[in-house]
């Protein structure tokens, strides 16, 4: 199931780590909420035809770059630790016991 709505933080997060409790395979797709009135005037990312979390990740923790890589990193994970974003490796194995 893939989850959009507006506050990607609060209710969308919420229902999409209940839906994985219950044995849904679940992910968010972060341009479908709240995120995406900053994300499509980013030309060199929006791409409407497109989601990919992995640039998704990388346009995120440009904004944190600045403070170094790891910084960066750290930051993002702490904001996107949840599996149902897709980024962690709860998530893959999660994705992995369902095929």
């Amino acid at each position: 199931m893939v989850i959009g709505g507006y506050h990607f933080s609060d209710c969308v997060k919420r229902v999409g780590e209940t839906a994985l409790d219950m044995g849904i395979n679940t992910v968010i797709d972060l341009d479908l909420t709240d995120l995406f009135f900053n994300l499509y005037k980013q030309e060199e990312y929006f791409n409407l035809k497109e989601y990919n979390p992995e640039k998704f990740k990388r346009q995120m923790m440009k904004y944190d770059l600045r403070y170094g890589e790891e910084v960066a990193l750290e930051q993002f994970n702490f904001v996107y630790s949840s599996p149902v974003y897709g980024f962690s490796n709860e998530e893959i194995k999660h994705k992995n016991k369902k095929l």
